[in-house]
């Protein structure tokens, strides 16, 4: 079974980065104060309004393409937001909200809104997928949630996409839906003759500007374009002029839901999920399941080795993309041997969505040649779907970029102020995405390789009410996470301004005013 299964999916296409080599990244992003119950948030003033509006046109309606929507729309600027799909595109399934994602939820005004709606774990439990026998178990809130002062909150897909929809509307941001983007083009050199198109504003064409091209003919222009159209990005295309398409890893990713009334009827089920967070992992397959929508709903991911090699193709026949209407029984869970609580809850999931788990390798740069489009979320730090902070590395984008761009000025600044998102943001988020596939690469491996200390694995034994030193979690992996977790993305913008933008702002007036004025 074990040689199968090695040979179905190969561990060598997952990356294997040193996360102490990114160590350095973590903490250069850290400089910010950290927000605990008793340290006061630095004054930003949210209703900051950015001396020069710009146009932005916004390509994906996702996550990361309306929370980009509502920062730049609350900072002033026109945003129109092109989502391919006929309206919003919910997902089976949760997210994970860490306290860097919540308090930045908290700080645009929709804390109680999400809380109302989202779960909290404190726990979890980690088992051999096959047998059932406990790995390891941790709790990992309590003291450290209350040093970072803001909440682990776990949400349904739809009930974040809905809110933030929301958010975005009420600043003024247009979606418009069923809008299938056929290319995008960067602003052409200064000295370049291209013809006109029709603005998105009404604020009178350019032939200066980025376009992008619809299905159905239209011809759209902005300012800036961003890219948040995710891992299969076009607009990453334009950005990196990489056509490469990335190599299979053999895995599948399906997210989906079983009401809590059917995970209680399993008396050894339910006592898992009244722990927490439950994950069942080894030989190239994981499980996790988690509290959603206050605790009435499990969200289920499962990663798991394709063995039928053709069963995430969606119903466009695209083999990269979601497919909604996806069935657990290609995953041929009930051959072999299995875990019976987990044996009944994926016996109880409805309709599941699936997605082939790929790797893509991140952009050299997320800022195109012509210094008008900008990439962030997946199109920007692609992950494999249903990370732990593939949602909250989204926020922070959408957040710092929208900080950043209530300081505009004029028009000079543009580059500027992408060149300092990508500063800011770039090193951070490769930093994480080494954490996640550190974890991905651990929970593939064999349940016996991470009990025999093999694999490093940080939850502490449940057999062990006093764990002997090194099998839990060392400090610097603590401070990893809290690092991770004290990250607020409005001042590291903040920061950046009092750091950087004054002084070139203040430079660029110096040269524009006469000697000695």
């Amino acid at each position: 079974m074990t040689e199968q299964v090695s040979r179905a999916h190969d561990l060598n296409k997952i990356p294997d980065p040193s996360v102490r080599r990114h160590r350095s990244a973590l903490s250069a992003t850290f400089r910010h104060t950290p927000h605990g119950p008793d340290v006061p948030t630095p004054a930003h003033d949210l209703s900051r309004q950015a001396s020069l509006q710009l146009d932005f046109l916004i390509i994906g309606g996702g996550i990361a393409g309306l929370a980009a929507a509502y920062a730049l729309a609350a900072s002033g600027h026109r945003v129109r937001v092109l989502e391919q799909a006929q309206g919003l595109q919910f997902r089976p399934g949760g997210l994970r909200l860490p306290p860097n994602a919540t308090r930045i939820l908290s700080y645009w005004g929709v804390e109680k809104e999400i809380a109302q709606k989202a779960s909290t774990a404190t726990s979890s439990s980690i088992m051999d997928i096959k047998t059932g026998r406990t790995i390891g178990q941790s709790t990992w809130q309590g003291a450290l949630i209350e040093e970072v002062g803001s909440p682990y909150l776990t949400v349904h897909h739809a009930d974040l996409l809905q809110t933030l929809h929301g958010l975005a509307s009420s600043a003024g941001a247009r979606v418009t839906f069923g809008a299938i983007v056929e290319s995008v083009e960067p602003a052409p050199d200064a000295s370049s003759e291209s013809g006109r198109s029709t603005p998105i504003t009404g604020h009178g064409p350019s032939t200066l500007r980025p376009t992008v091209r619809l299905k159905t003919g239209e011809v759209l222009q902005a300012d800036v374009i961003v890219g948040a159209d995710g891992l299969r990005s076009i607009v990453r295309r334009v950005v990196s002029n990489d056509e490469t398409k990335p190599p299979s890893t053999g895995l599948n990713t399906y997210m989906g839901g079983v009401p809590m009334s059917e995970v209680c009827k399993c008396a050894p089920l339910k006592q898992l999920a009244d722990v927490g967070w439950m994950v069942w992992m080894g030989d190239g397959r994981v499980v996790s399941g988690f509290p959603v929508r206050r605790q009435e709903e499990m969200a289920i991911h499962i990663l798991w080795e394709d063995r039928c090699g053709s069963t995430a193709i969606s119903r466009r026949g695209e083999p990269d993309s979601w497919d909604p209407t996806a069935s657990l029984s290609s995953i041929q869970y009930k051959q072999g041997q299995i875990d019976p609580r987990l044996r009944f809850l994926l016996d109880k999931a409805g309709p599941v969505s699936c997605q082939p788990w790929i790797v893509v390798p991140p952009p050299g740069s997320w800022v195109d040649e012509s210094e008008s489009i900008v990439l962030i979320g997946d199109a920007a730090h692609p992950q494999g779907p249903g990370t732990n902070y593939g949602c909250s590395l989204a926020l922070e984008d959408a957040a710092l970029l929208g900080t950043l761009f209530s300081r505009l000025r004029s028009v000079e600044q543009v580059p500027t102020l992408l060149y300092a998102y990508q500063d800011l943001r770039k090193g951070r988020a490769e930093a994480v995405a080494a954490l996640e596939y550190q974890n991905v690469r651990v929970a593939l491996s064999s349940p016996a390789r991470i009990r025999d200390g093999q694999v490093r694995w940080t939850a502490l034994p449940a057999d062990a009410p006093n764990p002997p030193p090194g099998s839990g979690p060392t400090d610097a992996e603590l401070a990893e996470i809290a690092e991770v977790w004290n990250y607020y993305a409005v001042d590291a913008a903040d920061e950046w301004w009092v750091e950087w933008g004054m002084l070139r702002e203040r430079s660029m007036v110096g040269r524009e005013s006469p000697a000695g004025l």
